[in-house]
C-alpha cells in the first residue's frame, strides 16, 4: 500500500508538470525497505526511462524521493507537510574532548594577556558534524527535504554517502580533492562551557553554486556558520532569489564588518544566536534590540538550559528548556534546535510551539555523544512535550 501511494504521487507529479512522459518500473530487492523504519531508498531500485533528460525532471524526482520516507516511516507529519529547505553550512569532522572540572578555574582574569593553559581530557571521540550537515540531518529526522550547500575534501566521500543514505540532497556539496574536510576540535567541561578550534579545510576554497533553478521549490533557508565570505554571498543570493532565510552567524560575528553584518541581517527573515553570540552581535552591529527587530522582524536567542527567547515586533515568547533525561555532551544541540525552528516557522506555528519543538530537538542531542541522532519518532516528541509543557505540539 505504501509503495502504491508513492507511485500514485509520482504519477500525479508527472501529469502536473509539462516535462514529457515518465516511464517508470520498480524492482524490490528483498523486503527490507517495507519492514524497516529507517531504511531510505537503498533497497528500492527505480528504473526510470525519461524521453527527455532535464534538470526539471531531476528536481521533481529528488523531491519525491526526499518525501518517500513519509510513506515508509512512522512519521510525525502528513505527506503534504514535506517542505524543502536550503541549508548553508559547514560539513566537518568533530573531535570531541571532555574535561572533568571547569575551564574557568584555570584562568586568571588578571593574566589573560599572558594566557598559557593546558587541560587534561580523559575522554575523546571522533564524530561526523558541521553546522550545515547537522541541521540537514535533523530536518530529515522531521521528514523534511533539505538541500545541503557546503564543501568536503578528499576524505569526505564516506560522509557524503552517509548523508545521501539518509535522503539528504547533496547535489550542491563540492568535493575538493586537494584539500581535507573541515575539522572542529570541541572541548567541553562539566559546566557545559566549550572551547572550539575550527579548521575550515576545503570550505576555505569553496564556491557558491547557482541555485536559480531551485528557487520555486524552496520553502525557507538557513545560513549557518562556515566560510564567512560564502555566508555573506549566500545572504546576497537569497535576497536576490527572494528566498526567506534565517541568518545564524555563530561566533563568526566578529569577522564581519559592521556594514556586512547589517546587510546580512537586514535582508533576512530572522537572526538566530545563542546568549554569548548575541552580545557579540550587538557590539558588531552597533544596534540595540529594537533596531535588530526593525531590520529583520524576528530575533531568536537560545539560552542553553534556560530555554530560548523568540521575539517579533508585536509578539514575544519565552520558552523553557526541555529537560533531558541525562546530559552527555551539548555539542550539536543548537543545530538540532535550529532544525526545529525552521520547521515551526515554515509551518506557521505560533512562536511558543515553534520554540518548544526547537527545545525538544536540542534536549535529545545532549543525551548522547555526537551530533547525529539515529532516529526520531512523533511519539517521542509528543511525550517530551507533554512532560515539559503540558500539551502536545500541533503536528
Amino acid at each position: 500500500m505504501q509503495l502504491y501511494l508513492f507511485l500514485l504521487t509520482l504519477r500525479k507529479a508527472a501529469n502536473d508538470h509539462p516535462i514529457g512522459n515518465l516511464e517508470i518500473t520498480s524492482s524490490l530487492h528483498g523486503d527490507p525497505l517495507l519492514n524497516s523504519k529507517r531504511s531510505f531508498c537503498s533497497a528500492l531500485i527505480w528504473d526510470i526511462s525519461l524521453k527527455k533528460q532535464s534538470q526539471m525532471r531531476y528536481r521533481i524526482l529528488m523531491r519525491l524521493a526526499g518525501c518517500f520516507t513519509l510513506f515508509t516511516q512512522s512519521s510525525p507529519l502528513t505527506a503534504h507537510s514535506c517542505m524543502k529547505f536550503l541549508v548553508h553550512g559547514s560539513i566537518a569532522y568533530d573531535l570531541l574532548l571532555s574535561y572533568d572540572g571547569s575551564f574557568v578555574d584555570a584562568l586568571d582574569p588578571k593574566a589573560l594577556d599572558r594566557l598559557s593553559v593546558s587541560y587534561l581530557m580523559p575522554r575523546f571521540k571522533r564524530h561526523h558534524g558541521g553546522t550545515g550537515a547537522n541541521i540537514a540531518w535533523n530536518l530529515r529526522l522531521l521528514n523534511q527535504d533539505p538541500v545541503l550547500v557546503g564543501t568536503v575534501g578528499s576524505d569526505g566521500g564516506h560522509y557524503l554517502s552517509l548523508l545521501q543514505g539518509r535522503g539528504i540532497d547533496t547535489r550542491f556539496v563540492q568535493e575538493l580533492k586537494n584539500h581535507s574536510t573541515a575539522t572542529a576540535i570541541i572541548a567541553t567541561d562539566t559546566a557545559e562551557h566549550q572551547i572550539t578550534f575550527f579548521h575550515p579545510g576545503a570550505d576555505a576554497h569553496g564556491k557558491l553554486p547557482d541555485l536559480a533553478d531551485e528557487r520555486d521549490d524552496l520553502k525557507m533557508a538557513i545560513i549557518s556558520p562556515r566560510n564567512p565570505v560564502l555566508m555573506l554571498n549566500a545572504a546576497d543570493q537569497c535576497r536576490e532569489l527572494k528566498i526567506p532565510y534565517l541568518f545564524d552567524p555563530g561566533q563568526q560575528s566578529h569577522i564581519f564588518s559592521k556594514d556586512e553584518f547589517r546587510r546580512a541581517v537586514s535582508g533576512s527573515r530572522g537572526l538566530v544566536v545563542n546568549e554569548y553570540e548575541w552580545e557579540l552581535a550587538l557590539k558588531k552591529l552597533d544596534w540595540d534590540r529594537k533596531k535588530v527587530l526593525d531590520a529583520c522582524g524576528l530575533l531568536i536567542i537560545t539560552l542553553g538550559d534556560k530555554g530560548m527567547e523568540i521575539s517579533k515586533n508585536n509578539e514575544a515568547a519565552t520558552v523553557p528548556a526541555a529537560k533531558p533525561d541525562k546530559i552527555i555532551n551539548p555539542t550539536g544541540a543548537g543545530d538540532a534546535a535550529r532544525a526545529g525552528l525552521l520547521f515551526g516557522l515554515a509551518s506557521d506555528w505560533p512562536l511558543k510551539q515553534t520554540g518548544r519543538l526547537a527545545a525538544i530537538m536540542g534536549s535529545l542531542l545532549v543525551e548522547q555523544e555526537g551530533t547525529l541522532l539515529d532516529s526520531l519518532e512523533r511519539e517521542t516528541i509528543q511525550e517530551i512535550a507533554m512532560e515539559n509543557y503540558g500539551e502536545e505540539l500541533p503536528f
